[in-house]
């Protein structure tokens, strides 16, 4: 490699100098433009002579020394090359950011210290250059003459016609999957030729198995013109166009232009079916290889080009169309290996039965590789003696000779492997290092390298089982990156490091960084002044929960790998990572950071990706401008909601969440999708394109827990579709035959027709499966079919299954119909299930608990209600701690269906409520506490409508995310207990955790002793204790308090009491008379506040000297409490609070005191304030991100409100008042960057302003409601940047349309009026 590397390299770096302006104008200074001459000049002269000395080097010694010292001069001169680019781009970067006083500047303009540091560093490089120009003639070496081509551009074309004959081991399955892949004609790519990638390990035989197939006598007949070049390290395009079109002439080519070169190519191709392989691709770079691609844009049909390469980053950068990842080989496959170079033609057989034992074992140690196993055999073949063969198998090290040796022929002395603690330090040379984290300590490791200043590589290998090893100290790593400028790629996975060294931060050249599986709590900063960086690896950093605010500085990053790791949401401007290829999570926030739009333009995603808590999605029109749509490189996407467990509580805004099924709508993917998964959807049915058969390349599909949905979509439509599972429908009870044909009339068509694998899990609900009765039967490819945990699916088994079909049958009644004569394959597997409902013998009431006996949940909590009562509790009794919030509300909801996340809105106008409560007392997540032996008298019958789920002990949960019970039986161990009886709180259980009082109206007061009794207790719901007084000071950290109006919450709430670690407190029609102000600084770790219909509540108490810099307050609501007048002189100091929401509060005549100094506020929303007229002095904080005033009829939006300067503003709605607006809005009014605007029932507005909109680049969603009096022209009017348009109930307008036709919209991609979608 390393001659190899020395020829490329001098080409790329006199291209570099010759091409770039930028090196240039970094250079303008006398004496670095002098030295960045002579470095060309030193450049251009060795190069010539570089074959030379390649042929030479293994039989001159002089000759090796020389060859082996220009490379490593031509390491220094790169970094020296690549240190004043990074600085251009460093430039640049800042330029587009805005401040920067012009994008180059003389290099020595700068600091003098500076000035010197890059001098010194070209100087040295130069004249090391210029003495091993001095010696070209000392130790004989000639440039080749032009009717003399070097070898290096010789092997760039040549064809594999030195394939070892005879056959090869091991490589039949790979030949003919390969074989396959080549000489088929279903072209599954968009583009023409298909690109193939085989990829593997380096010794894993990719070169091999690719000249067996080039070599077939298919592939021959197939193609009509087949080319192979070997490209190695450098791909430049021009050299590479240039051999494959006089690989094809046979003849020299003299074009010295691309263009031309390209155009030569392409008529040299016409109307031929070709093969073309690149073997040995190292190119990451996407905009060579779209280069490249020019010349073979107009490709005959069957067509194909093949690479080979060791790393899928080269896959991805080259769009391969297919995959090929070459295995490793077995054992017994490297034994055939090495017996056939060892022995000859001797069979197996005959060999010595000593040796070959002995043999087998050494074929271990080649863990899969044939190349190693080759360079084994080629030791060994000169020793027939055991002892020799057994000295292998002793010594690992030897092994580890052999490797090295191997290595050391195609790296030379630039790599270096370290496999123990046994050598002192590692050469100076050395570029590349890798080491055994397993069987290196890494401080000894660390300090082995600190010679090797010029290092480009730290890469460990082997992740031990005991991960508690890999300790790594900042101690050690600090100074270590301090002293190594020139890092390309460093992987610290799997080190138990919590924090970067700021030393990192001057490692410009850093290409690869890996920081998965560490603990880091967060990425610094200084991360994003990484401008080279394209490989960030952060998977399974469990303690990271956000990226750095600047990461679009990182505007070279290619792929960013989140899995794992629990971020909350996206940063600000990741749209501007346009070289980004593979980016595993994108993360929604909740009315903060990124949102969805800027997916739009990252256009060069491929893979998977997934979007995860897509219930934070504000708008429904912001999933549309995700742009999925265009996303043709993506092979499989997820889609994932989250149902929160603390949804009820202060702060969620869960109200004003969008409609899910309209998110889902907007979120159709390109159909070139393979996978696709959706979790946790709570729409109540799926949008029409899921299913829609022009998605011929799905292949499987996952639907999760999508709790509320009454249907399937039509999934028997997907002509591709090889598995399907469906899990955890809660209310689903029908399967029917929408699910396999859809609208599809055809008689003809086939359902299901490609599917292998079917899966339903927990379909609690679920009753009837109704198949087709065809001809040739159903599901003809169906291998296997699972059916687990469907406790209600009595029903006729479906017939006509393939006989092979494999069926297994777990915890579901089916069973009795499905062993009935003739309804079931042959291959059928039934595990016995719990009794059905009607067989249960313990239940007093069937009908109305017929769920409970079946129930897949388990039976970890606990409701007791009795018609006795008690005026209060002992002085010394326990209570509990978390539950599951999100069922909490479900159980509520039929009592008070606007209570926030009961359910969502859009499924509440489908089912009324009365059939909610029937759905809701038919839940089986409500435990049998008979079976739990927990009986208790009084249980009333009306206990059937309260469903429950249980909860994990800590650290436990489902795949979805929601809490699942443990599996105990032991009632005193339960975590979750709702009382309705005074006299059931004598005896809590002594881990309760979450504890709920219902309806207990004998109750006033709680005990003082209730935290040193119960230590575990962190929540408590108090609901409709009417005669409850006061409670005591506690250690809960969630309160939810309803329908309690006597309790005394202002001489509960004392400044001696400690509520320290409360984080969120909910209030609700409660403390009718008592409640008039909330101290504020009682409450340090408060991070959730919510105020509700309580009518005695006026204003918020600042106790001087109590911490008030220290409220930790990060989301505040107040609703329906009509006496609330005015907020703390001074504002409010929660320098965290990120949302506010004020509702119905009809005296509030002014929002909070200095507001724009909230700088963490990032959403407002001010709804049915009359009195408000005015904001403070000084505006809103600089990073709101979401305004939302609706009908504050005085609250006029106005220029001296300052929103044009509101950088970070994205969605604005107005709605109601503004009776006097006419024409909105006015010149300068809007945010420069604002996404989306809705305004709404603008009862006098005639006309759209243009010149308001003259500003708005970014505006891309528009919504207008109720606005009667406006005429507007579609094509003048409306700002051009508009890619949806919502119109509604404005007559006028709606007139106008349906005169002129919607033909004057479509220029808008989605458009939608009156219900009506036009697109």
């Amino acid at each position: 490699m390393a001659r190899s590397y020395s020829s490329n390299s001098a080409n790329v770096m006199i291209e570099r100098i010759n091409n770039s302006q930028e090196l240039v104008e970094l250079c303008k200074g006398k004496s670095s433009s002098a030295l960045l001459k002579r470095l060309k000049v030193a450049l251009a002269t060795v190069h010539p002579v570089i074959a030379d000395a390649d042929q030479k080097a293994d039989h001159v010694r002089e000759v090796k020394h020389w060859l082996t010292g220009l490379t490593d001069a031509f390491f220094q001169a790169e970094d020296v090359l690549d240190e004043l680019l990074t600085e251009a781009l460093r430039r640049r970067v800042v330029a587009e950011v805005g401040g920067f006083g012009g994008l180059f500047q003389n290099l020595m303009g700068g600091n003098e210290a500076n000035k010197n540091k890059i001098e010194r560093k070209m100087e040295n490089v130069v004249r090391l250059l210029e003495h091993h120009v001095r010696h070209i003639e000392i130790i004989g070496l000639k440039e080749y003459s032009e009717t003399r081509e070097p070898q290096w551009r010789q092997a760039s074309r040549s064809r594999p016609d030195d394939l070892p004959q005879g056959r090869v081991v091991g490589r039949a399955e790979d030949k003919v999957a390969l074989l396959n892949l080549l000489l088929s004609d279903d072209e599954t790519s968009i583009r023409r030729p298909a690109l193939v990638s085989t990829v593997g390990m380096p010794g894993v035989g990719k070169t091999t198995l690719t000249q067996i197939v080039f070599k077939d006598d298919c592939v021959t007949n197939h193609f009509d013109v087949k080319m192979w070049i070997s490209v190695g390290l450098n791909f430049n395009v021009f050299t590479v166009t240039k051999a494959v079109l006089q690989e094809i002439t046979s003849s020299a080519v003299n074009t010295e232009d691309l263009p031309s070169l390209q155009l030569q190519l392409k008529q040299e191709l016409s109307g031929k079916r070709f093969l073309l392989v690149l073997d040995d691709i190292w190119s990451e770079s996407s905009t060579e290889w779209e280069s490249f691609k020019v010349a073979f844009t107009d490709a005959e049909e069957g067509s194909k080009i093949v690479i080979t390469t060791r790393s899928e980053i080269v896959s991805t950068a080259a769009q391969a169309d297919k995959v090929y990842r070459v295995k490793l080989m077995t054992t017994e496959e490297c034994w055939e290996l090495i017996s056939r170079s060892a022995f000859g033609n001797i069979s197996v057989g005959s060999i010595n039965q000593e040796l070959e034992g002995i043999g087998k074992r050494i074929a271990e140690q080649c863990k899969g590789l044939p190349l190693t196993a080759r360079a084994i055999a080629s030791h060994l073949r000169s020793k027939p003696n055991p002892d020799d063969w057994l000295d292998i198998t002793m010594k690992s090290f030897v092994m580890h000779d052999l490797m090295n040796d191997l290595a050391k022929a195609t790296s030379g002395d630039f790599c270096f492997r370290r496999e123990d603690d046994n050598i002192a330090e590692v050469p100076s040379k050395v570029r590349h290092f890798s080491f055994s984290r397993s069987q290196c300590d890494a401080s000894m490791a660390f300090k082995s390298i600190s010679g090797a200043e010029f290092l480009r590589t730290i890469l460990p290998f082997n992740v031990p089982t005991g991960l508690e090893s890999l300790q790594l100290t900042e101690k050690i790593l600090n100074p270590l990156l301090q002293a190594l400028s020139s890092l390309r790629i460093l992987s610290l996975s799997h080190y138990q490091i919590t924090r970067l060294p700021k030393s990192l931060k001057g490692l410009k050249q850093l290409r690869y960084l890996d920081l998965s599986s560490t603990k880091i709590k967060d990425l610094p900063e200084f991360v994003c002044t990484l401008c080279n960086l394209q490989t960030l690896l952060l998977s399974n950093c469990r303690y990271l929960t956000s990226l750095p605010t600047n990461i679009a500085e990182l505007i070279n990053l290619r792929l960013l790998d989140l899995v794992g790791t629990p971020l909350v949401e996206m940063p600000l401007g990741i749209r501007k990572l346009r070289s980004l290829q593979k980016l595993s999570n994108f993360v929604v926030g909740r009315l903060s950071g990124a949102g969805l739009h800027e997916l739009k333009e990252l256009s060069d995603l491929r893979g998977t990706l997934r979007i995860s808590e897509l219930q934070n999605v504000a708008f429904a029109s912001e999933a549309k401008d995700a742009g999925l749509k265009r996303k043709q490189l993506l092979d499989g996407l997820i889609l994932k909601w989250t149902v929160k467990a603390s949804s009820f509580a202060p702060g969620s805004l869960s109200t004003l969440s969008c409609d899910q099924k309209e998110v889902l709508k907007m979120l159709e993917p390109n159909p070139n999708l393979k996978t696709f998964c959706i979790e946790s959807y709570q729409g109540s049915e799926f949008p029409k394109w899921l299913g829609d058969s022009s998605f011929n390349s799905i292949a499987s599909v996952t639907l999760s827990s999508c709790n509320l949905c009454i249907s399937l979509p039509p999934l028997g439509q997907l002509p591709s579709l090889k598995y399907l599972s469906i899990e955890k429908f809660n209310i689903l009870l029908k399967v029917g035959l929408d699910f396999f044909f859809g609208e599809n009339t055809s008689s003809s068509f086939l359902p299901f027709q490609s599917l292998q694998t079917l899966k339903f899990y927990a379909m609690p609900r679920w009753e009837e499966w109704t198949c087709p009765e065809l001809e040739d039967g159903i599901f003809p490819c169906l291998q296997k079919l699972m059916i687990e945990k469907c406790p209600r699916l009595m029903k006729k088994f479906p017939e006509g299954l393939p006989s092979s079909t494999e069926v297994a049958i777990s915890d579901c009644p089916l069973r009795a119909v499905g062993e009935g004569e003739g309804s079931s394959p042959g291959n059928m597997s039934i595990t016995e299930p719990p009794p059905s409902p009607a067989e249960s013998p313990t239940l007093e009431n069937p009908s109305s608990q017929s769920d409970i006996g079946t129930s897949s949940q388990s039976n970890n909590d606990t409701e007791v209600t009795s018609t006795s009562s008690m005026s209060s509790l002992p002085k010394n009794h326990p209570l509990s701690e978390e539950m599951d919030q999100y069922i909490t509300q479900l159980e509520s909801s039929h009592q008070h269906i606007e209570e926030p996340a009961v359910i969502s809105a859009r499924f509440s106008e489908l089912i009324s409520s009365a059939d909610l409560s029937s759905i809701l007392s038919q839940s089986p997540l409500r435990p049998d506490l008979k079976n739990r032996g927990f009986d208790h008298p009084g249980s009333s019958s009306n206990q059937s409508q309260q469903p429950r789920t249980p909860v994990a002990p800590s650290g436990q949960s489902s795949d979805n995310g929601i809490p699942v019970p443990s599996q105990s039986n032991d009632e005193t161990d339960m975590e979750y207990l709702k009382v309705t009886d005074i006299s059931h709180l004598m005896e809590l259980p002594q881990n309760l955790q979450s504890l709920h009082i219902d309806t207990c109206d004998g109750l006033t007061c709680l005990p003082e002793s209730l935290s040193e009794s119960q230590p575990n207790l962190h929540e408590l719901l108090i609901i409709a204790c009417h005669s409850l007084e006061s409670f005591p000071p506690t250690t809960l950290k969630t309160l939810y308090i309803r329908d309690c109006k006597k309790l005394n919450f202002q001489e509960t709430l004392q400044p001696t009491r400690s509520y320290s670690q409360l984080e969120h407190l909910f209030i609700e029609t409660s403390c009718s008379n008592n409640l008039i102000t909330f101290p504020l600084s009682l409450f340090p770790k408060l991070k959730s506040l919510s105020i509700t219909a309580c009518e005695s509540f006026r204003t918020f108490s600042i106790h001087a000297g109590l911490g008030d810099d220290r409220i930790a307050l990060k989301s505040l609501e107040i609703r329906d409490c009509p006496n609330l007048t005015t907020f703390p002189p001074g504002g409010l100091p929660t320098p965290k609070l990120s949302s506010i929401l004020l509702s119905n509060c009809e005296n509030l005549r002014a929002l909070p005191e200095k507001l724009f100094g909230l700088t963490s506020l990032q959403s407002l929303f001010v709804i049915k304030c009359p009195k408000l007229d005015s904001i403070p002095g000084g505006g809103f904080p600089s990073n709101l991100r979401t305004l939302c005033i609706n009908l504050c009829p005085k609250l006029t939006p106005r220029i001296e409100w300052g929103l044009r300067d509101l950088e970070n503003l994205r969605n604005l709605e107005i709605e109601g008042g503004n009776e006097d607006i006419e024409s909105f809005p006015d010149e300068g009014l809007l945010p420069r960057g604002i996404f989306s605007l809705r305004i709404s029932r603008f009862e006098n507005l005639s006309t759209l302003n243009q010149l308001g909109f003259r500003d708005t680049k970014g505006l891309e969603t528009m919504e207008i409601d109720g606005c009667d009096k406006l005429r507007i022209s579609m094509e003048e009017d409306l700002p051009p940047s508009l890619s949806c348009l919502r119109i509604s109930s404005c007559s006028l307008l709606s007139e106008k349309l349906a005169e002129q036709g919607t033909e004057c919209v479509f220029s808008i991609p989605y458009v939608e009026i009156d219900g009506e979608i036009f697109s």
